[in-house]
């Protein structure tokens, strides 16, 4: 499983409250995900005022899995209980890391300790997914992954109340002594968008995962956006056209209500119904220009291996048609803020797609655009340099790199 000598950790920051309201909290997190299960087994200790001293007050293994084991002994007898936990990776190896609660001078300390260096061993991709269904579980709007290098820095401040979006957001932009984190999720309505902009002029990849959560990473992480161009209405009528169009799309199925972090930004969380929990989450994010609202689908991880091309295709051929948009352009997550601002101001839907199929831009993933507004020459000029060119049931020219 990889070097121990590189091995990470999560760190959460503070849960509000007495070590056994954290860990109900936490049971209930884990429970409602089902994406890091419970090793049927627990450790309670009790360290010294300085952390020098750690003894094991009890040690329990062998309890049922289906949820967090309950805590018999008395409070007042541990300050810190760690729960084994495991997931499953989609080629049938196992993640074993540990999740630690101890007590603190600001409340609960929340950790997820890995033995070994996870990013080998799982992925950033599996990283950031993970967090973008535990954080809101957990009622957290920040979570930062550490090395053998800064976990100790970055555990002492969360200890004394530092907030860890802060950590992970100064860091990005050079205020802190620490260099920009491997890793951090911060909650899109916590993040100043100037603190972003910043953060990528300085070469920190920075994207939105489905539950509206900023990605800020120094490692390259394997996610997609689709950005989809712009309406000509406000953003709560763009949100109830988008809810109407993805539940006439097979396999999907909307996951609650939009939700709205700030006034100018709305997600539509929808799933793939036939996926596994952490492939499943997506969301349609809208944001408001004026009088105008860009449409974007974000998702947590590849979405072309996830849902494969030709499901891809199809959905957006159906909800460009259903709300009359005219284009679509799959995308890197890291790039959907400048695309999608670019898709949602240009008056001709056709030309960043044009630019990227005549060799002026990086050369189109995959891109859909209204056939009736397309250069009759770009048809010629995309087979010239390799790039496939078909046309959708509903009148969309598809533009594509990938191997049919």
């Amino acid at each position: 499983m990889g070097d121990s000598r590189n091995a990470h950790s999560i760190h959460f920051g503070i849960i509000d409250g007495s070590i056994m309201d954290a860990v109900a909290v936490v049971r209930d997190a884990v429970a409602a995900t089902s994406v890091l299960k419970p090793g049927g087994e627990y450790r309670l200790s009790r360290s010294d005022q300085d952390g020098a001293r750690l003894d094991v007050v009890a040690s329990h293994r062998g309890l049922p899995r289906d949820a967090l084991p309950a805590i018999e002994e008395d409070a007042g007898s541990f300050n810190q209980v760690s729960f084994p936990l495991y997931a499953d990776l989609p080629d049938l190896r196992i993640v074993n890391p540990t999740l630690t609660l101890q007590t603190c001078r600001k409340g609960i300390a929340l950790n997820v300790i890995f033995a070994s260096d996870v990013l080998e061993w799982a992925g950033a991709s599996w990283i950031v997914k993970t967090l973008d269904v535990l954080l809101p579980a957990l009622g957290l709007d920040a979570a930062i992954l550490c090395d053998k290098k800064d976990e100790g820095d970055v555990s002492r401040r969360a200890d004394s109340g530092e907030p860890i979006r802060s950590i992970v957001l100064d860091r990005a932009i050079g205020r802190d002594p620490l260099p920009p984190p491997v890793l951090g999720m911060v909650r899109a309505d916590r993040c100043d968008s100037r603190i972003l902009r910043e953060a990528r002029a300085r070469g920190v990849s920075v994207w939105m995962t489905p539950r509206g959560f900023n990605v800020l990473s120094t490692v390259a992480v394997e996610a997609h956006a689709i950005a989809c161009g712009a309406l000509p209405r406000p953003i709560a009528e763009v949100a109830d056209l988008v809810r109407a169009a993805l539940v006439e799309i097979p396999g999907l199925m909307l996951e609650g209500d939009s939700r709205s972090h700030r006034v100018d930004q709305t997600f539509v969380p929808f799933v793939l119904e036939d996926a596994t929990p952490l492939v499943r989450s997506a969301a349609a994010v809208l944001h408001s220009h004026g009088a105008r609202t860009s449409v974007a689908l974000a998702f947590a991880g590849d979405v072309l291996v996830e849902w494969g091309a030709k499901r891809v295709v199809d959905a957006l051929d159906a909800i460009l048609s259903r709300l009359g948009l005219d284009s679509a352009l799959l995308c890197e997550a890291r790039d959907l803020f400048d695309v999608g601002d670019r898709l949602a101001r240009e008056a001709n839907p056709s030309t960043e797609i044009a630019a990227r199929v005549t060799g002026a831009a990086t050369a189109p993933l995959l891109a859909l655009v209204n056939a009736d507004v397309v250069d009759p020459d770009l048809w010629d000029v995309a087979r010239q340099r390799g790039i496939d060119v078909r046309v959708t049931a509903r009148g969309f020219a598809v533009f594509s790199t990938l191997a049919r």
